[in-house]
């Protein structure tokens, strides 16, 4: 019940019987597929905004149509200033190896997933885990391709 988190979303069907149904006939591809395709490439058609996915007695989606203000993370600001900031904005959900890793992306916009896992001592897939969950939650994006793009930091 409440918002759905992409990332710690385990899928269930309502009606078991269905579900199976249409995924022996090769209709769907796995259960909740369609939860992370919603976050994957809702981006693409609004750039800025993020879906909500709400579980209740009737099931809601909010795709917004119109993106929401991009305020980029100035040159002048400390980290502290941004941690801050990022905190005020998410509160509970901004974890401390959430925080470690947008350390790491404010020190080097530049850097890899694997540099940050070496930085940190954890698996580079950890890393990028915690990347697309800060991507999904807007507070960072990828600016250029994955070879020689960059980190930026959002702040609204």
């Amino acid at each position: 019940m409440g918002l759905i988190d992409p990332l710690n979303f385990a899928p269930f069907p309502k009606n078991p019987t269905i579900a199976r149904f249409f995924k022996e006939i090769g209709r769907v591809d796995e259960l909740g597929s369609g939860v992370r395709n919603v976050f994957k490439y809702s981006p693409e058609y609004t750039p800025g905004g993020i879906p909500e996915l709400i579980e209740g007695d009737v099931f809601k989606t909010i795709v917004p149509l119109r993106a929401r203000p991009v305020i980029v993370v100035e040159p002048h600001l400390s980290w502290e200033e941004v941690r801050n900031k990022v905190r005020n904005k998410f509160g509970t959900k901004f974890v401390i190896s959430s925080e470690k890793t947008l350390e790491q992306v404010f020190g080097n916009n530049q850097i890899s997933a694997v540099g940050i896992a070496e930085v940190l001592g954890v698996s580079p897939r950890a890393i990028q885990k915690k990347l697309a969950y800060l991507k999904v939650m807007g507070i960072i994006d990828r600016v250029g391709s994955k070879k020689t793009g960059s980190w930026r930091i959002i702040l609204e």
